[in-house]
C-alpha cells in the first residue's frame, strides 16, 4: 500500500502516483470514493488535514483535489520546472568527484543535464553558459 510518511515532495509525488494506479486498477470511478481512497493511506494527522481542504468536498472533483493537495507543496512547481538552486544543490552533491569515478560523472550528467532542459522551457530561465558556470 502507499505510504506517505515524510515532507518530501519526492515521496509525495510518488504516494499519489501509486495512490492513483490503484484508483485506476480498481476502476474507482465516483470522485468522492478515489478521494476517500486516497486519503485512507495517510497518517491520521495528515488524513485529516487533507480531508479538511476545500476540495474534499462533493461538489468537487478528484482533479479539484489533487491540484489543491500540489498547491500545499510549493516545491512541486521547482521539481517539475527546475530551479538554479537545483543545478547548485546538485553540483554541491557531486563536488569534488574524481576522473574515476565514471559511473557517478555519468549519474552527475544525466541529472544535470535534466535540470537544465527544464530551465530552457519557455520561459527559458538560463542559459548553457549561465548553467555551466553556476
Amino acid at each position: 500500500a502507499p505510504a506517505l510518511n515524510t515532507n518530501s515532495v519526492d515521496d509525495l509525488v510518488d504516494f499519489l502516483e501509486q495512490a492513483d494506479t490503484i484508483i485506476e486498477l480498481g476502476h474507482v470511478g465516483r470522485d468522492q470514493d478515489r478521494k476517500a481512497l486516497l486519503t485512507s493511506y495517510l497518517p491520521v494527522s495528515m488524513r485529516a488535514l487533507w480531508r479538511g481542504l476545500k476540495a474534499y468536498d462533493a461538489t468537487h472533483s478528484y482533479a479539484d483535489f489533487r491540484k489543491e493537495i500540489l498547491h500545499l507543496y510549493p516545491e512541486i512547481g521547482a521539481r517539475e520546472s527546475g530551479s538554479l538552486a537545483g543545478i547548485e544543490k546538485l553540483c554541491a552533491e557531486f563536488d569534488g568527484v574524481g576522473k574515476s569515478e565514471e559511473g557517478r560523472l555519468r549519474w552527475f550528467g544525466i541529472r544535470f543535464r535534466s535540470l537544465v532542459q527544464k530551465l530552457q522551457r519557455p520561459p527559458v530561465r538560463v542559459t548553457n553558459r549561465d548553467a555551466c558556470t553556476k
